[in-house]
């Protein structure tokens, strides 16, 4: 009997640190993992544009052509959208007018006014999902006075139009979103 009494206070305090250091080990082994899938929206824009196909340029009349542009946002956030519109050949762009051009609902940044910005027609707006931008221009007009000289006589040349979108976030105009955007 004594021997017992000798024997269960070692045995209490064996249990009593078997008990604590198992609680310490399963507290420092224990966790719980959750995992949250967060969509992250983008955009993506693309240019929409009626030009049938155009007779050929005659040489010394003025040539005008339909070539309506709109900036389509085909993703599931609002955009504002910008766009660049050049010529394959220099000296007939520089003969070219765009025809019925918004100035409204679009603004022209000049690269004199804005280095960072210049070279691009701004829609004020920010543009919805699923939604189109109203027509930049409708159509394109070459001078009569364009000089064709240089061409071979079967020559052709591009009316680029190159767009670009960038998320509304939290601004609330055009060029606060893309002086955001684009860094010096």
């Amino acid at each position: 009997m004594a021997s017992n009494k000798k024997l269960l206070p070692g045995i209490c305090i064996c249990l009593l640190v078997t008990a604590i250091a198992g609680s310490t080990i399963a507290f420092f082994t224990s966790f719980d993992r959750v995992n949250n899938r967060v969509g992250i929206g983008h955009n993506e824009s693309i240019v929409d544009e009626e030009f049938p196909t155009p007779p050929p340029v005659v040489p010394d009349e003025t040539n005008t052509f339909t070539k309506e542009v709109t900036v389509r946002n085909n993703n599931s956030v609002p955009c504002f959208i910008r766009v660049s519109v050049a010529f394959s050949d220099s000296d007939i762009g520089q003969a070219t007018e765009l025809l019925q051009l918004n100035s409204t609902d679009w603004i022209f940044c000049s690269k004199k006014e804005n280095a960072k910005l210049g070279g691009y027609y701004y829609y004020k707006n920010p543009v919805l999902p699923g939604q189109s931008t109203l027509p930049l221009f409708k159509g394109i007009q070459i001078s009569s006075d364009a000089d064709f000289s240089h061409q071979a006589q079967e020559a052709s040349f591009d009316v680029i139009v190159y767009e670009e979108s960038v998320q509304q976030g939290a601004n609330t105009s055009y060029l606060d979103a893309w002086n955001q955007f684009i860094r010096e």
